[in-house]
């Protein structure tokens, strides 16, 4: 009778655990739309774009050329001292080097970091 018993509830379990496998996909779907699935309403089954880069720029160093530099980096070089009003910088779309106190994304970064 106890053996009987085990191989009902292992059937029972067993029966439970495929009726999860089956319902898997669509479980899935809901979760992950678009990928070999149905798309919520209103949603779209295209990846989002990438996360844009920040503009880099190049700097003079010792009158040497380095970078180019993200933001990130900017600041470091900023509370080390390595970047200030003065250090030249350039990035694309700029037509010289230029101080940079006198550039607005770099200016923000040097009061930032109280130089």
């Amino acid at each position: 009778m106890s053996e009987d018993r085990n191989l009902l509830e292992r059937i029972m379990e067993l029966g439970i655990g495929i009726s999860v496998a089956r319902q898997m996909p669509d479980m899935l779907s809901r979760v992950m739309p678009g990928q070999n699935g149905p798309v919520p309403q209103g949603g779209s089954s295209q990846a989002p774009p990438p996360v844009p880069a920040g503009e880099s720029f190049y700097l003079v160093v010792d009158n040497v050329q380095a970078g180019p530099f993200g933001e990130e980096h900017l600041e470091k070089m900023a509370k080390n001292g390595l970047l200030t009003r003065d250090t030249l910088v350039w990035k694309s779309g700029m037509t010289a080097w230029q101080k940079a106190g006198t550039v607005p994304e770099i200016n923000k970064i040097l009061i930032l970091s109280n130089l």
